[in-house]
């Protein structure tokens, strides 16, 4: 069986990629197209850190976990600058969801 994947920031990767987590460092490369490459990949889990999950639009990020091939999960960022709740809240908004 082929291991998670973790795309986000090398600080929070090089953590993941103790516990045996694939990482890939997006960078300043097509957010989308990163994204989309991942979800087609053999990967069992897809672990997105805040801030490139804050790149993709919201739309394509949520039909991706509800399709949950490969299940995909949103993790906090450690250093604060992209906190979790904002970018659920950034979500329902733009799927119209009343919080």
């Amino acid at each position: 069986m082929t291991a998670p994947l973790y795309i986000g920031d090398e600080w929070t990767g090089a953590g993941f990629q103790l516990s045996g987590v694939r990482v890939i460092v997006p960078g300043e490369n097509d957010p989308e197209r990163v994204f989309e490459r991942a979800l087609a990949g053999d990967s069992p889990l897809l672990l997105l850190g805040t801030e490139f999950a804050g790149r993709i639009p919201a739309e394509r990020l949520e039909q991706a976990r509800r399709a949950a091939r490969p299940p995909v999960l949103v993790v906090g960022d450690p250093t604060g600058r992209e906190p979790l709740e904002p970018l659920t809240r950034r979500v329902r908004h733009r799927l119209g969801v009343a919080e």
